[in-house]
């Protein structure tokens, strides 16, 4: 599984730890460990049950009772298990699932909802660097106003679906199930780690999991 947690855009701690997103994403690590090997429910099932477990702890410790929207932890995640000689998997957010099958051709499974309102701040960003002269941090500071409205639309049928505590997400999540016997390899990223064939095409999808294989996440990350 990958879990990338969303940045904090008001920089508020609600949860008193090193942040709310690093709190988020260990709950929701901690919990899947315990639970993902439970085959007795499929894994919506044990994510919607995450969401009652991980919202609860986090209402109890929450310095604020009704915390805005925008303040509220969440991420992006990919799951796959073997379940039954299928391969079982669920995305929400902006991770990718790349699977490669016996024939070497590769298959992408993600979804893009968060890549189009990510595409128009981007474009925003570029504009003010361009026409302004500033910097990618001071263009990144001045379109935050931008990423918060976009932020208000997370779960929501005119923005995009990512895991936090509303369990819309759920029924809305990329779902479903491959025949393991045609799927050789998987390989599971985030959006920063994808932008090497999604964003920056430094590289094609049909050979990424072999490129990776000889070199290493590591050293192609830091290459390209």
């Amino acid at each position: 599984m990958v879990i990338d947690g969303a940045t904090g855009l008001n920089k508020t701690n609600l949860t008193g730890s090193k942040g709310d997103v690093y709190w988020f994403v260990n709950e929701w690590n901690n919990y899947l460990k315990d639970n993902i090997l439970d085959k007795s429910k499929d894994i919506k099932e044990i994510v919607s049950k995450g969401m009652d477990f991980i919202g609860n702890k986090f209402n109890k410790i929450s310095s604020l009772k009704y915390p805005d929207k925008v303040d509220l932890p969440a991420a992006s995640i990919t799951i796959i298990r073997i379940n039954n000689n299928k391969v079982e998997y669920f995305l929400l957010g902006d991770c990718t699932l790349i699977v490669e099958n016996n024939n070497g051709k590769s298959s992408i499974i993600k979804q893009t909802l968060l890549d189009k309102l990510d595409n128009i701040a981007k474009a925003e960003m570029n504009k003010l660097m361009l026409n302004e002269g500033i910097s990618f941090v001071e263009a990144r500071q001045r379109i935050n106003p931008l990423l918060i409205k976009h932020r208000l639309l997370k779960n929501t049928p005119e923005g995009y679906w990512t895991l936090e505590f509303d369990k819309s997400a759920v029924e809305n999540s990329l779902y479903g199930y491959l025949d393991l016997e045609e799927c050789k390899k998987a390989l599971l990223m985030s959006d920063g780690f994808s932008a090497i064939f999604d964003n920056y095409k430094y590289m094609e999808t049909d050979n990424l999991i072999s490129i990776i294989e000889k070199q290493g996440l590591h050293q192609v990350y830091k290459t390209y």
